[in-house]
């Protein structure tokens, strides 16, 4: 009879054990939620991504975000199902994948060559999604792109390395316009750029293309402290060529310790979390907006569509 030899004894804390254990147990329930949630598809991600955790989590990154975009869209009696939807900033497809089952096709701009491969693959799994391995600005030209490792989608294009030998934690990334694309396309009408501070050079790239087209823009604020002068450039461009800007306003945290806690029971009875969210028009985008959660993401409507808006 052959004995067992014992090589090393390992140590776990109970804690850390039970941790790991209720930790799987959670996410397969999660997993087979949201690959349901997905239409039956499963979504390459990167491990301790910012991004990459919330779908493993919700199913989509900002699902709550993209269901009131949906509903808002609806509101307009607008037939999106024959709609062109332009994914700027498409990361690894969060946006592309959520808007696919929606509108006719979808074209996603990714400049990032290793996040452009995961987008590839999920992408994939939807036949009207197309991809394209460079980004948008204002002029056609290679430019320096900053990594951020623990959040991908933060990475930015530095324009003061432009053209230089690569840094530390950047790469070298192809750069094209909207008004060059003009002629490849019939129509586009939502356009969702997502650039980390490199709005204002896809729009002034693109200015043919908004021109002809007057698509929904949707696009993110960020208050950077370096760039507090320039919180409304993109927002004031959009204003002069006829748009009008709106944001979805959640409500503020009820600072009644009771009145919370009551809720709370109720949410637990009735399974239930009802969230009341409003459509604000807004003329100028401050940092009190986007320090409080509102104001991130900024939907611009063209004028054609201004008589469409619901009034409750």
């Amino acid at each position: 009879m052959k004995k067992n030899t014992s090589l090393r004894k390992f140590e776990l804390s109970f804690l850390d054990w039970f941790r790991k254990v209720l930790a799987h147990k959670l996410l397969v329930i999660i997993s087979k939620e949201n690959y349901k949630l997905r239409g039956n598809i499963q979504m390459a991600v990167f491990a301790n991504d910012f991004v990459s955790n919330h779908v493993v989590i919700d199913g989509f990154y900002e699902k709550l975000l993209l269901d009131n975009i949906m509903f808002f869209l609806g509101s307009l009696k607008e037939n999106t199902e024959n709609w062109c939807f332009f994914d700027i900033g498409a990361n690894i497809g969060n946006h592309s994948i959520y808007f696919a089952d929606h509108v006719k096709e979808v074209h996603s701009f990714e400049p990032n060559p290793t996040v452009f491969k995961i987008l590839q693959i999920n992408s994939g799994f939807k036949k009207n999604i197309n991809c394209y391995n460079f980004g948008l600005g204002e002029k056609k030209d290679k430019y320096n792109l900053n990594l951020n490792q623990e959040n991908i989608a933060a990475s930015f294009v530095d324009e003061e390395n432009k053209n230089k030998d690569n840094i530390q934690d950047s790469i070298s990334i192809n750069i094209d316009t909207l008004d060059n694309l003009l002629e490849n396309f019939n129509k586009v009408d939502l356009v969702k750029i997502d650039v980390e501070g490199f709005e204002e050079n896809v729009l002034k790239g693109g200015k043919k293309f908004f021109k002809k087209f007057k698509p929904i823009i949707l696009f993110e604020q960020l208050a950077e402290l370096d760039k507090e002068k320039d919180l409304n450039i993109v927002s004031n461009l959009l204003l002069k060529q006829g748009y009008e800007l709106y944001t979805f306003s959640y409500p503020i945290r009820n600072k009644n310790f009771l009145n919370r806690k009551l809720n709370n029971i109720k949410e637990i009875i009735f399974n239930k979390k009802i969230i009341e969210v409003d459509l604000v028009k807004i003329t100028e985008i401050t940092k009190e907006m986007i320090f409080s959660g509102q104001g991130q993401l900024i939907l611009a409507l063209p004028e054609r569509l201004k008589k469409k808006i619901p009034n409750d």
